[in-house]
């Protein structure tokens, strides 16, 4: 006889159902977090919350710089990393080149934090770092020589200024042949000849522009070459161990600005070095605890170079070296033109 047929059992956790593998607890899958779930997104581990020594550097580039940078890191290093947080209006590039080799040989690895203006032979002193930090308020200089004006005490021109004026000559010497050479042919009607009409133009331009080329001595564009070569050349020796710029970013920085005051802010500063960051969380605390230190590029007379570290017990700064360091009691005129270029006696001021 006959039997109905047994309806089907719902399958039981664990067991198989007729079409396929065993079906997973539904509530134990309603209580799996997903991954987003179980591993909730985290900051990323400051790489500047230890192991590194940290040298405030606000100074113009100048003699004594050198030997107040090898005092501060001589007494109190610790360890072999440095972060240098520079501010400075720029100075002599021999000064900013032998601190810049101190420093790199003095460490394995320096980040060069710009938390304010850092122009001239500065920037020539950043560029010993492997990488750059800068602030919204960070700015970069162009490394142009500024050469002292004949007669004047303060006075300064860019060494660049000769060789800009040389190409604008030969710019309007070529016009002033053009413009000669098409007159003498469309107003004879083509009776003359082009090169009746071009040899004419050469003299007439060539007598023109003659008294000008004269003022133009060869000595001082060969002098304004060799001032120039020096940031070039040192800039190179830098690079070589921070690895951080290449020869085009420093014939950049050296030879292609119109102003020696151009600002070259984060940004721009990307297009030239191979690194450049923004400061991590402990790079903004220590700037704030240092504010009045780092916001203004110091004279001669208010110099501040001095290790500092993260903080003591109180979450304060603790500053290694004690007071600001002084400079000569000497005053000097105050200003970012004043003394700030790379200067011919050690190239870039």
């Amino acid at each position: 006889m006959a039997t109905p047929e047994q309806p089907a059992s719902a399958p039981t956790k664990g067991s198989k159902s007729r079409n396929g593998p065993p079906e997973p607890d539904r509530a134990a899958k309603a209580r799996t977090p997903t991954d987003k779930e179980a591993q909730p997104a985290t900051a990323p581990p400051d790489p500047f919350a230890a192991g590194y020594d940290f040298l405030i550097v606000n100074s113009p580039m100048e003699g004594d710089l050198f030997i107040r940078v090898i005092r501060a890191v001589s007494t109190s290093k610790k360890n072999k990393k440095l972060v240098l947080f520079l501010v400075s209006w720029g100075g002599v590039a021999d000064a900013a080149y032998r601190t810049g080799r101190y420093l790199q040989s003095a460490y394995d690895s320096i980040t060069v934090f710009i938390p304010s203006s850092c122009k001239s032979a500065g920037t020539l002193l950043a560029i010993a770092g492997n990488c750059i930090i800068m602030s919204p308020f960070g700015e970069l200089g162009p490394l142009d020589v500024q050469l002292r004006k004949k007669d004047e005490i303060f006075g300064r021109r860019s060494g660049l200024i000769t060789r800009a004026a040389i190409s604008d000559l030969q710019e309007h010497t070529f016009d002033l042949f053009e413009y000669f050479m098409l007159k003498i042919i469309n107003n004879s009607y083509g009776n003359v000849s082009l090169k009746v009409a071009a040899d004419i133009s050469a003299k007439v331009s060539g007598d023109i522009m003659s008294k000008i080329y004269e003022q133009i001595h060869p000595d001082s564009l060969g002098q304004d070459f060799r001032d120039l070569s020096v940031a070039t050349k040192y800039c190179e020796r830098l690079a070589k161990w921070s690895k951080n710029i290449s020869d085009e970013g420093i014939k950049r920085l050296v030879h292609e600005y119109p102003s020696h005051d151009f600002v070259i802010d984060s940004e721009e500063s990307k297009e030239i070095f191979e690194h450049v960051d923004l400061p991590t969380p402990t790079l903004l605390r220590l700037l704030r605890e240092n504010i009045d230190c780092l916001m203004e590029p110091r004279d001669n007379v208010n110099v501040v170079v001095r290790l500092i570290e993260q903080g003591g017990a109180d979450g304060k700064p603790e500053d290694v070296q004690g007071k600001p360091d002084n400079a000569s009691n000497q005053p000097r005129a105050n200003g970012r033109n004043a003394g700030a270029a790379p200067t011919a006696e050690g190239s870039p001021s």
